[in-house]
């Protein structure tokens, strides 16, 4: 204790001496770890060319911002240490690694060039990738009912052109690639914000080689050729609270039912079965 401190008397000494203690204890505490937080999300086919106009119109009524966007994505599965009394299939999780591409994007005249006078002095900023750990689907007999996919996740990014080698080095196995180019709407929904992608979603023809537009080939979900657009819809909550996020965005698809309709991200396995049996009976009426 100072002699300041003890010169103003008693009570001053005290406040110094629990100042002190507090100072102390948060000297000894551990610092928090990163939040954990849960993804939901559920996806959508817009496959009446007619209905793009409507759905872009209304998307831009309701957000507060959005922007176009073309990304280069991998998905890589991870091995996990195993761990005992693990389910089947918990030794490893999904690494989703996404990259914006600079300019308007491969498709546009000129898009991957786009990108502006350069600095004569400066180099080209390193690639960055945006890193989201994604753990399994959270899954159970309510659970499955909800109307979007949940997942608990970790993001994070690299910088560096050796950044998918660094992650297959780690031991990562590529599951699929793509390349994505629409809008990106940020949607402010009952207090939370709601991101919704419109795109086109394109196969790369050679794994990671992504040059110009022959380097994709086109994902059509519906019948060979068309213009289906795929509508991603996904919200962020904090651990222990999926229900309500997975629920808020079922009543957010409900505002875009005219267009298109949302269903889960990742499908349940009882759910596929019977979806494939449902398909299976109306191709033989």
């Amino acid at each position: 204790m100072s002699a300041a401190a003890a010169a103003a008397g008693p009570g001053a000494a005290a406040a110094a001496g629990g100042a002190a203690a507090a100072s102390a204890a948060a000297a000894n505490a551990a610092p928090s770890g990163p939040a954990s937080l849960t993804e939901c999300r559920a996806v959508g086919i817009l496959d009446r060319p007619e209905h793009i106009g409507g759905l872009a119109n209304l998307l831009r009524s309701l957000c507060s911002s959005y922007c176009t966007h073309a990304v280069h994505m991998v998905v890589l599965r991870m091995p996990l240490p195993p761990q005992p009394g693990a389910p089947p299939g918990g030794t490893s999780a999904l690494l989703r690694l996404s990259r914006r591409l600079p300019g308007s994007g491969l498709l546009t005249p000129q898009g991957g060039a786009a990108r502006g006078p350069q600095h004569p002095f400066l180099e080209d900023p390193p690639e960055r990738w945006e890193v989201r750990h994604e753990g399994p689907p959270l899954q159970g007999p309510a659970l499955n009912t909800l109307p979007a996919a949940m997942r608990e996740v970790l993001d994070t990014a690299c910088f560096g052109s050796g950044t998918l080698e660094f992650w297959k080095a780690l031991g990562g196995k590529l599951e699929y690639e793509m390349y994505r180019e629409g809008n990106e709407y940020s949607i402010i929904f009952h207090g939370h914000e709601i991101k919704v992608v419109l795109a086109s979603v394109y196969a790369l023809a050679e794994p990671h080689v992504l040059k110009d537009a022959s380097s994709l080939k086109r994902v059509a979900p519906g019948s060979s050729g068309s213009g289906n657009l795929v509508v991603e819809v996904s919200l962020l909550v904090a651990e222990g609270r999926h229900y309500e996020g997975a629920n808020l965005l079922g009543a957010f698809g409900a505002q875009l039912a005219p267009y298109v309709r949302l269903i889960r991200a990742e499908v349940p396995p009882a759910a596929a079965a019977a979806a494939a049996a449902a398909a299976a009976a109306s191709r033989r009426k």
